[in-house]
């Protein structure tokens, strides 16, 4: 195709040889929704897996290496939909008969395993800040600095159609951690007369906001892990 074009007679065939090949050789895959172990349920913040598995299909298996070919995630919902399958385990002779329907070489299901997260000590600072209605007069907050560590573990398996066995099983564990700042005040803060950085350590939104952002960086980082390690053993299968 490089010497005579892709527009060409010979590279139109060549174009219908890749084709071809692409056919013959691509192994479709459908990924399963998570769930979460009974252990990592009761830690983990709500709703987890389902944000990991979102995570995974829509940022780290929607640009596949050729020759594997992830099933669109609508089929698989509307797939488990018909069967009535609507949360929890999803255990291997269901795993088969989704991935039969839907024509899949393979199945892949997955569950949170375990979720740990990890507390700093704290480092308190005391402040002071003059009062809105009288700024001669002072009160004092507390300011509290402490590092949060997250870390999340997941066990997926890949289920081979043809056989209906198990023909891989991993186990993937990730980490990640950020710094928190808080404020404290016995009272009303919004008493205090304090700089706009200062009212940020008390709004509980952005504290929320925070651990959700860190939450997701930990997500997208076993995401990425269980793309790459699904995509490089079902490449072991094309022939």
């Amino acid at each position: 195709m490089d010497i005579f074009g892709p527009d060409s007679e010979t590279g139109s065939e060549g174009r219908a040889i890749q084709k071809a090949a692409l056919e013959a050789g691509t192994k479709t895959v459908a990924v399963l929704p998570f769930w979460a172990s009974p252990g990592a349920g009761d830690r983990a913040p709500r709703g987890m897996e389902n944000a990991l598995y979102d995570t995974l299909l829509y940022e780290h298996m929607d640009a596949p290496p050729l020759f594997v070919g992830p099933i669109d995630p609508g089929a698989v919902h509307r797939e488990l939909s018909r069967l009535r399958i609507r949360s929890g385990e999803i255990r291997l002779q269901t795993a088969v008969m989704v991935g039969q329907a839907l024509n899949a070489d393979f199945v892949v299901v997955g569950w949170l395993e375990s979720y740990l997260q990890e507390d700093g000590v704290p480092e308190e600072t005391a402040r002071k800040a003059p009062l809105r209605r009288d700024r001669s007069s002072y009160a004092t907050y507390s300011e509290k600095k402490y590092r949060v560590k997250l870390t999340g573990e997941v066990i997926y398996r890949i289920v081979e159609l043809a056989s209906r066995r198990v023909v891989d099983e991993e186990t993937v564990i990730a980490n990640t951690s950020g710094q928190f700042r808080r404020g404290y005040f016995n009272g009303d803060y919004t008493t205090l007369d304090l700089s706009r950085d200062e009212r940020m350590l008390f709004d509980k939104e952005g504290w929320l906001r925070a651990e959700e952002e860190l939450q997701a960086i930990l997500d997208n980082k076993i995401a990425e892990k269980i793309a790459a390690s699904i995509f490089e053993r079902v490449l072991r299968f094309v022939r």
